[in-house]
């Protein structure tokens, strides 16, 4: 069973090349994304430590030891803006039942499965369905172009092709799902997208053949977006270039891009 993630689908969308050095030659990554590297290591470690922070917060660990874990000045604002934000579920939610680091998937057939690693999913008590995704990327992308990225498009997907699991069988209606991502750097600022049936429709048709066209491709090019080089770990086997670019001059889409890597990477080798 081959599984399919919204960064590997990203990764094909972006560059086939890529995808097929890191999934199906299983390569290990040659080089740095972005220098220096050990800010971006601090920073990536950073985030992934501020996601276990608010999974213990929603699991019912108290405040004030999940705030001793907090254990350098990034960490502890962003907890911080987390507590004072208005746009996190409160907690404790009557009525609500939530799923917190759930993982959800779906057959798109006999032998590949898309799936995804949820941040937090609240069901209210009115049929309203909320995906939380927690970001700790230091610039805000911009609405639309968080709207196209995979993770969006995949997650709301997945929650009305196969949450009813969490809703005790009852199905889910594209039209109760929203899904909000909110910024530790911004937290009055995050961004919200509803789901509709005519995309759901669009979504059920589109993700099976992506993924027949990921399994029949023999041949994998190298992205026209040469820009998006200068941050592939990949960049030194497609003679494009063997410096990193620098991690304070990312632009907001390759940042994201290398964020949303966090959330779930931990699955089964491509076998072609």
């Amino acid at each position: 069973m081959r599984l399919y993630t919204q960064s590997m689908l990203q990764d094909y969308l972006d560059c086939p090349r890529r995808f097929q050095l890191r999934y199906v030659q299983n390569l290990n990554w040659p080089a740095p994304r972005s220098t220096p590297i050990i800010a971006q290591e601090e920073h990536e470690e950073a985030g992934a430590r501020f996601h276990r922070l608010v999974q213990q917060y929603y699991l019912g660990l108290p405040q004030t030891a999940i705030e001793r874990l907090a254990s350098t000045p990034d960490l502890l604002r962003w907890w911080k803006n987390f507590l004072e934000s208005p746009y996190r579920p409160p907690h404790p939610f009557p009525g609500a039942r939530r799923f917190t680091e759930a993982l959800l998937s779906f057959p798109v057939h006999a032998e590949a499965r898309l799936v995804a690693r949820f941040d937090l999913v609240q069901m209210d008590s009115d049929g309203h369905v909320l995906i939380v995704d927690w970001k700790t990327s230091r610039k805000r992308p911009h609405p639309f172009s968080l709207l196209q990225r995979m993770q969006t498009r995949l997650y709301r997907f997945l929650l009305v092709a196969a949450g009813q699991s969490w809703r005790n069988g009852e199905a889910i209606m594209p039209s109760q799902v929203e899904m909000l991502y909110w910024f530790a750097e911004y937290p009055q600022d995050p961004i919200r997208f509803s789901y509709s049936q005519e995309e759901y429709q669009r979504d059920s048709e589109w993700f099976p053949r992506l993924i027949q066209e990921i399994e029949n491709a023999t041949v994998f090019p190298a992205t026209d977006e040469e820009r998006l080089c200068r941050y592939c770990a990949y960049r030194s086997y497609c003679a494009r270039g063997v410096r990193a670019g620098s991690w304070e001059e990312m632009d907001e889409e390759t940042e994201a891009a290398s964020v949303f890597d966090v959330n779930f990477e931990q699955v089964a080798e491509i076998a072609f």
